[in-house]
């Protein structure tokens, strides 16, 4: 064994999700994804030298991480639960970040600060009313610009409603960024902005240029069964 497992336990880049929403505020927790997680592991004990294994237990879900250590496979394991969206694939990434955290990879968010922010009520067409992140009485919806509220808190600076922008970022000419947020507000979803494009494709042959072009695009897009082919495959949140 040519590393040390000890630097399973630093710290790596995280981000910020709602926990709880009300009236009142929004609660904020950090988390890492799954994606994270392996990147973690190949760095410090090698791509050849961790392994998984998912088996029921009980009708739930355990994954068992392995890490060769000298000539010995060692196994830690853990279960995970269901998430909001693609309930099995949810539960199978929670279950590798719990068992990983019994190896040390992310164990350092358990010492870090639960944030609570102002919320602000929004109710869909349908009526129906939903809490969300609000900064200086905007409402958050892009996880973007919600990340970069949180980690200015979390850092002690005074938090903009625009965060900085990413160097790779494209401006939305199109409005297209503006149909993926139009989306997620009022449903909840969590979609892919490729997956989107393609849709809206399929259905005018070009992308919007205008407000209007927009909010038809948003409403097209907001029924029900285009949740399952809009979602993000990556969002492997807790």
């Amino acid at each position: 064994m040519n590393f040390k497992l000890s630097d399973l336990k630093k710290e790596m880049p995280f981000k910020w999700k709602v926990q709880t929403a009300n009236a009142y505020k929004c609660t904020m927790v950090p988390y890492v994804d799954a994606r994270q997680v392996m990147d973690m592991l190949d760095e410090v004990v090698g791509a050849d030298s961790w392994q998984t294994k998912f088996e029921i237990i009980n009708g739930h879900l355990f994954c068992s991480v392995g890490v060769k250590c000298g000539e010995e496979w060692v196994w830690k394991s853990d279960c995970g639960t269901e998430s909001n969206v693609e309930k099995e694939k949810g539960e199978a990434s929670d279950a590798f970040k719990r068992a990983c955290i019994h190896w040390g990879v992310g164990r350092f968010l358990y010492s870090l600060k639960i944030l609570e922010i102002p919320s602000m009520e929004y109710a869909n067409k349908a009526g129906k009313k939903s809490f969300h992140p609000a900064n200086n009485g905007k409402m958050l919806f892009d996880k973007d610009e919600i990340n970069a509220y949180c980690m200015s808190i979390h850092r002690g600076k005074t938090p903009t409603t625009k965060p900085a922008a990413k160097p790779d970022r494209k401006p939305p000419k199109t409005q297209l960024d503006q149909v993926k947020i139009g989306i997620e507000g009022p449903t909840g979803w969590r979609v892919d902005i490729k997956k989107v494009e393609a849709e809206i494709l399929k259905l005018h042959g070009k992308l919007p240029t205008t407000i209007d072009g927009r909010e038809k695009c948003i409403k097209e897009l907001s029924v029900p069964d285009m949740e399952s082919k809009l979602h993000d495959d990556l969002a492997w949140e807790n």
